[in-house]
């Protein structure tokens, strides 16, 4: 029985995937961070920005998450197959 293995691009889109999604709980928990690191307020504390980038995180996330899981089950049918 042959061992599976990843490839490199399994691991990027692996860490990738956590670093987008701790990016967006950070988010969700310190919401002014944007406005304390680039010392700008871009929605006028309305929360807007906000919200579109734990949005626009989130789903990065998962479709990274996503390749990450294609690439592990075709590695896994490539061992499978040897």
């Amino acid at each position: 029985m042959r061992k599976q293995r990843a490839g490199g691009g399994f691991w990027i889109q692996t860490v990738l995937s956590a670093v987008t999604l701790v990016a967006a709980a950070v988010t969700l928990l310190w919401r002014d961070w944007i406005e304390l690191v680039f010392g700008a307020d871009p929605d006028a504390g309305s929360g807007e920005v906000e919200w579109a980038l734990v949005s626009a995180l989130l789903i990065v996330s998962l479709t990274l998450a996503a390749f990450a899981r294609r690439g592990w089950r075709r590695s896994a049918e490539t061992a499978a197959s040897a």
